[in-house]
Order: structure tokens, then C-alpha cells, then sequence
């Protein structure tokens, strides 16, 4: 125990004796930031000597300081050197990568460092060079000129860096000229390249001598080339348009003074010759060729294009439905030769008279023809010749009493059409000689017969068809009465068939049925007063007509009271709507042709009108057979 506290006491004394010589110190704390310095962005002890060592290393700097030192000196010279050293290693990054890009070799960290407070200088100058120097080299390249190394460009100070750029770079537009649109020294360059090459003309300015020009002398340029190159282009294709060949680029170019007008005669003789041509050829007139016409004033050019169209329309007169100058022409000269009438004017004249006089002449022309294709039917249905010719009509200029006169003649023929439309009906042809030989009445009784057979002849092929039965014309020489047994009878086998095809229930079939039986009891009464209240098998209104047939005695009376035995007496009953007593001592009724109320009517004795069987037997001219 004693040798123990021997050597313990023998430890003590010898530390102790270390720390008298001076030989071992006691250890001092690392230095502490503030709360302020903390805010304010000061590095610590250890952050401080992470960034300061690093720096060091990259650069190949031995350190200044050892660790335990760097980290007991005061925030604010802990915080210097760390930053002082990170400034120069990151100077050092970007002055390599500008060297680099630049293809020249940076230089060594050492003599980096060793230009201290030039270092923020030599990276500026490498970096401003490494973003100026391609753009120059490029554009010098381009001019084809000769242009500093980058070695050199480097050397130069940064106004004259500056100044070799923009001298490569040509004329600059600013703001303003950009906003108006004036072309960039590049964009004037090839507008004006491409537009003098395409015209052969040669370049008066270099490409370098161009692109320095003031902006608004290489934009003037630029848009002259332009202009001559475009009114060229729309000429020629103008001129090739109507096969005229067109002058030279060369010979263009010289006309400086006359280029507008030379593109714009042949936009205009382009625009207007063809139709020009066309419509003086349709007129049968000499016209200018191509060269002619393109060598006329543009009033001339005008006014040849208008007389070979005619006169226009306006907007008023479009609404208003006037004829164009075209159509009123293709009118007029249709109209004239469908009545075989010559020309008054040819389609020259027509068309170049105004809109309204035209359009007078193509309406009167065009009325004149149905007035005169009326009257030819007219006369073909009547058996007479026409009451007027075509050259009649055209010459009057007021049509309305040729309108009368057709209305008359209508009127008066009215028995002979009734006739003529009957044997149409049967396919036979009037026999105009010996219905011309009867008198009056006997022709009145021969039409309304003949339309009562041809009434009765479509119903029964009509029938026939439709039951499948073949058509017999021996038809026409039976009775009346048995034209309708026949008629009936085939009414009934009608019937017959479609009754067996009614499949749809009791209360269908029994109205159906209830109206054929009406329908069959109507067709067998006979009215004592007016038989003509009978069209095709269905009932007229009979206050309508009852209110036609005052109305027809009453015209008659103020028009015909002449044609009426007695007349005396009978023209107080007209007048007061009743019809007259006939010869038979009966009051006349009226014939509706083919049943038809709207047809013209025909005044007769009840003995003619009911005449019938008697009067066919009498009468075998009455349908005479087609040849």
C-alpha cells in the first residue's frame, strides 16, 4: 500500500512539473458566434473551417492556419477568411469554364491566386469574351472577312470588344423602327439578295456594306427590290393569261416609271378581254385582239367591256324582278321566233338599250307569244282558222283588246270546243262537215252529248283498268241508258272485289258499306230540276250552284236576251236571276261539260238537254274514228 501511494505521489509531482515548465497548457474553447452575428449570416468555427480547408485544397494552398488555431480566432476573421477563399475558388470554376469554352488553356491555380486582387478582373474579361468573341468570329465568317483570334479579341479592353461586335453585327434597329415594321439588317439583306437575283439584276452593295446602312436606307432598298420583283411577277402571270408574251426582266427593270401601269393594264386587259371576246363573238362583231385591247386607255378598255355586256341592273331594279340584259335578250329573241317574227334588233342593239326598255320589250314579246299560242289552240279546238296573225299582236302595243277579242271568240266557239275536247276524250276525230251543217241547237245537242259519252267512255275505261277487263270501243254506239247499265255494273264487280279484302272488323265494313249504298241510291236519283248536280259520282254544293246559275241568267240578260223566245218576258225573269221559258214551254236549264262546275255552261230546253238515246241514233257522224 505504501509502494502504491509511492507511485501515485510520484505521478502527481511529475504533471504538476509539466505544467510549471510550461511543456503541457490547459485547453481553451473553441470560438462562439453570437445570437447577432448567427442572424446576421456569420459562419461558425467549424462551418467556417469546412469552406476555408476545402477552398485551400481545390486551389493547392497550404493552410495558414491548424484547425484548433482557425477555430479560436474571432467570428469575424473566421467568417473573412472562409469567404475570401471561397470567392477564389469559384473565380477559379467560372475563369475555367470560360477558358474552356474559348479553346484556350486556363491558367494555374497558382498564378490565379498570385493575381489576388485582379482575379475578379481577369475572369470579367475572359467571360465577356467568351459570350462576345463567337458572335463576332460568326459574323465576320460570314462577311467573309478576317477576325481577331480569341486570344486577341481577349487583349483588346471591353469598349473595343464592344465595338468590333457591333461593327460585325451591322445596323441595329431600335424599338421604334421594330414597332413600324422596318426590316432588320439581316431580314433587308435577303429580301434584297433574293428579290435583285430572281430579276437579274446585280447587287449594288455588298453583304457587309448593306447590313451597315442606315435602317431606314436598307429597309427603302429592301422594299424597292421587293416591289419590282412582285409587279413583275403579277404581270407576267397577267399577260401570259390572255397568250401575249411578256417583256423581259432586264427591260422591266429599266421601265422604273412605268411599272404600275404596265402590271396594272394587264391585271385590267386580263380581268376584262376574255369575256370581252367572248361576248363580241357570241354578237357576231369584230373585236380588238389581246395586244389591241391591252394597248387602249383604261376608259376605252371600259367602255368596249360594258357595250359587249349590255346594260346592268341595279340593285333596285334586281329587287323589282327586271330582266338582266341576258335574259331579257334570250327572251326576246325565243318569243319572236316561236311566232315565226324576224328580229327587230339584233343582240347588240338589245342589250345596250337601258334596263327598263329592254326589260318592256322582252315582257311584250313574251306576252304576245302565250297571247298568240292561245289563240292557235283556240282555233285548232274550234276548227277555225286563227283571227289574228303573230305580226298583229307584236305591232299593238296594248294587248287588251286582243284579250276581249280571245275571250269573245272563247265564248262564241264554246260548243265547238265542247265538241272537239268530247272526240279528243274518245280518240276520234270531229266531224267538222256535218256538225257545221246542223243548225244552232242541233249543234248544241250534238256537243253536250258527245261530252256525256265521253263522260261516261273515261268512266268506263277507267273501270276496265282497274278490274283488269279489256277496254271495247263498241261502247260508243250503245245507248245512253245501256252505257250506263254497263257502267253499273262494273261498279258493282268493283265493289264486289273489294268487300271480300275488307278483313278489319264489323264496324269498318258496315260504314264503308253505308256509304256505297249512299252512294249507289244518290247516282240512281234522277233530279227533275237540275240533272247537272252530278260530278263523277259526288254531290255539288247546290247553294254554289244554284247561286252560279242566277248569276249566269243574269249576265244573259244584259248580254243575249236575243237568243231567248219571248224575250219579252223572259228578260224580266233573267234579270231577276230565274231562267227563261224554252220553246217547250219548260225554263231552260244549263250543261255543265264533263260535270266539271268550273266549265263554261250551255243553255238548253230540258227536252234537248234530256235528249239522249234518241238524238245518238239520229246522229252517227257525231264521233267518227281516227284515220
Amino acid at each position: 500500500m505504501t509502494q502504491k501511494n509511492s507511485v501515485l505521489l510520484a505521478l502527481v509531482s511529475m504533471i504538476l512539473g509539466l505544467f510549471v515548465s510550461g511543456e503541457v497548457k490547459a485547453e481553451e474553447p473553441e470560438t462562439t458566434r453570437s445570437y447577432l452575428q448567427a442572424s446576421l449570416g456569420y459562419y461558425s468555427a467549424s462551418d467556417g473551417w469546412n469552406v476555408y480547408s476545402t477552398s485551400c485544397a481545390e486551389m493547392d494552398r497550404s493552410l495558414e492556419y491548424s484547425e484548433y488555431d482557425f477555430k479560436r480566432l474571432s467570428i469575424e476573421k473566421i467568417d473573412s477568411l472562409a469567404r475570401q477563399s471561397k470567392k477564389v475558388r469559384e473565380l477559379y470554376e467560372r475563369h475555367k469554364v470560360a477558358a474552356d469554352s474559348l479553346g484556350l488553356k486556363p491558367h494555374s491555380k497558382k498564378t490565379f491566386w498570385d493575381f489576388s486582387k485582379k482575379q475578379s478582373e481577369v475572369v470579367e474579361n475572359l467571360e465577356d469574351t467568351a459570350v462576345k468573341w463567337p458572335t463576332y468570329r460568326k459574323n465576320m465568317n460570314r462577311y467573309k472577312l478576317t477576325h481577331k483570334s480569341a486570344d486577341e479579341f481577349l487583349q483588346l479592353a471591353p469598349k473595343e470588344r464592344e465595338a468590333l461586335l457591333a461593327k460585325s453585327e451591322g445596323t441595329q434597329r431600335s424599338w421604334y423602327q421594330a414597332l413600324n415594321g422596318n426590316f432588320s439588317a439581316e431580314d433587308g439583306w435577303n429580301t434584297y439578295k433574293k428579290c435583285r437575283q430572281s430579276m437579274g439584276q446585280q447587287l449594288e452593295y455588298s453583304y457587309y456594306d448593306f447590313t451597315h446602312l442606315e435602317i431606314d436606307k436598307l429597309d427603302s432598298l429592301a422594299r424597292a427590290a421587293q416591289k419590282t420583283h412582285d409587279l413583275y411577277k403579277r404581270y407576267s402571270v397577267s399577260i401570259s393569261a390572255i397568250d401575249l408574251k411578256p417583256i423581259s426582266r432586264a427591260e422591266f427593270c429599266r421601265r422604273i416609271e412605268d411599272q404600275s401601269q404596265l402590271t396594272s393594264q394587264a391585271e385590267d386587259t386580263a380581268a376584262k378581254w376574255p369575256e370581252y371576246r367572248k361576248n363580241m363573238k357570241r354578237l357576231g362583231i369584230p373585236y380588238h385582239s389581246s395586244e389591241e385591247f391591252l394597248s387602249l386607255s383604261s376608259e376605252a378598255r371600259a367602255k368596249n367591256y360594258e357595250l359587249s355586256r349590255g346594260s346592268s341592273r341595279s340593285a333596285t331594279q334586281f329587287m323589282l324582278g327586271y330582266y338582266s340584259s341576258e335574259d331579257g335578250w334570250d327572251t326576246y329573241q325565243k318569243s319572236l321566233k316561236s311566232m315565226n317574227l324576224p328580229l327587230e334588233y339584233s343582240e347588240s342593239e338589245f342589250i345596250n338599250f337601258g334596263i327598263i326598255k329592254l326589260d318592256q320589250l322582252a315582257r311584250h314579246a313574251k306576252e304576245c307569244e302565250q297571247l298568240y299560242l292561245e289563240f292557235l289552240e283556240l282555233s285548232k279546238l274550234a276548227g277555225k282558222p286563227s283571227i289574228c296573225s303573230a305580226s298583229d299582236l307584236y305591232k299593238s302595243k296594248e294587248l287588251t283588246k286582243w284579250r276581249q277579242e280571245y275571250e269573245k271568240k272563247h265564248n262564241d266557239w264554246a260548243i265547238r270546243i265542247l265538241y272537239s275536247d268530247s272526240c279528243r276524250r274518245v280518240g276520234t276525230n270531229p266531224n267538222w262537215a256535218e256538225f257545221e251543217l246542223r243548225k244552232s241547237d242541233e249543234q248544241i245537242e250534238a256537243a253536250v252529248l258527245a261530252d256525256s259519252i265521253a263522260s261516261n267512255f273515261e268512266e268506263y275505261k277507267d273501270l276496265c283498268k282497274t278490274l283488269g277487263h279489256p277496254t271495247n270501243t263498241a261502247f260508243l254506239n250503245q245507248s245512253i241508258e245501256s252505257q250506263r247499265q254497263k257502267v253499273a255494273i262494273l261498279e258493282d264487280e268493283l265493289w264486289q272485289q273489294r268487300k271480300q279484302k275488307i278483313k278489319t272488323g264489323a264496324t269498318i265494313v258496315a260504314v264503308i258499306a253505308a256509304a256505297i249504298i249512299a252512294k249507289k241510291a244518290y247516282d240512281e236519283f234522277q233530279p227533275t230540276t237540275s240533272p247537272t248536280l252530278q260530278q263523277n259520282g259526288s254531290q255539288i254544293d247546290r247553294d254554289a250552284f244554284g247561286q252560279q246559275r242566277r248569276d249566269f241568267w243574269k249576265t244573259e240578260a244584259k248580254s243575249n236576251p236575243e237568243r231567248y223566245s219571248d224575250s219579252s218576258k223572259n228578260l224580266e225573269r233573267m234579270t231577276l236571276g230565274k231562267a227563261p221559258i224554252g220553246n217547250d214551254g219548260f225554263p231552260m236549264e244549263l250543261h255543265h261539260p264533263r260535270g266539271d262546275p268550273n266549265a263554261i255552261l250551255i243553255p238548253m230546253t230540258r227536252t234537248d238537254h234530256r235528249l239522249g238515246d234518241n238524238y245518238l241514233k239520229n246522229h252517227p257522224w257525231l264521233f267518227e274514228k281516227k284515220p
